[in-house]
């Protein structure tokens, strides 16, 4: 192999970064070559005599900047834990179980319904207009606070009338020191006057409770 072709070579080969056939054809050469051979002793002279300060930097700027990479890692670890441990206890993202919420069905006002008089623009009575007791249900968790997210759903009918199907999912939270809310957090009540065929539907985490809310007026109307 061409001297030249050799000498070039000969920094990879005295680091070991050749690859094994070619440390073969530079070694064959070397045995019959005194130029080459001298450049090779060169090279290793001064690998030899360089100063070694650097390998025992690298290390410590390494680790610098180890550190500085793992101390914002383990500060947003722990933020991330913090957070989800105040949305489970504090904020609630787990349905309530169906054990732990109780409910009171009732009607509400006058044992009579109430009428208005429907008044034209000349203050003529044209009408009455009769409005019912609402039906009233009370929902209490079995915990310090209750948080509701619901939602309704309407189906309209061929008469031009809707029926109406509420949703709704309570959530346990734990009451915060400085938290002012009602006088029962635990509770929510809702009150409607139903038409036939309307539901409800709470969605709890071990099954649904649908109630027939026209059913119920019914009964506790009685």
């Amino acid at each position: 192999m061409d001297c030249r072709i050799i000498q070039d070579l000969l920094p990879l080969y005295a680091e070991k970064l050749t690859s094994d056939v070619t440390d073969k054809e530079v070694e064959e050469h070397l045995k019959s070559c005194p130029e080459c051979m001298d450049k090779l002793e060169a090279l290793t002279a001064e690998t030899v005599s360089e100063p070694m300060p650097d390998r025992d930097i690298k290390p410590l700027k390494k680790a610098r900047h180890s550190l500085l990479f793992r101390i914002p890692a383990i500060m947003l670890g722990a933020a991330l834990v913090l957070g989800t441990v105040f949305l489970f206890v504090f904020w609630g993202v787990i349905p309530i179980s169906s054990g732990d919420l109780g409910i009171e069905i009732g009607i509400s006002g006058s044992e009579n319904d109430i009428k208005l008089d429907i008044i034209d623009e000349d203050n003529n009575k044209i009408g009455e207009q009769v409005i019912h007791r609402p039906l009233d249900l009370t929902f209490t968790g079995n915990c310090s606070c209750m948080r509701k997210s619901g939602s309704v759903h309407y189906d309209y009918n061929p008469d031009g009338s809707m029926t109406a199907h509420y949703y709704m999912t309570f959530y346990k939270e734990k009451k915060l020191p400085f938290d002012n809310r009602v006088e029962h957090p635990e509770q929510f009540r809702f009150g409607l006057e139903p038409r036939k065929g309307d539901t409800l539907t709470v969605h709890c985490r071990d099954r649904d409770l649908t109630y027939d809310l026209w059913e119920l007026y019914q009964r506790y109307s009685d």
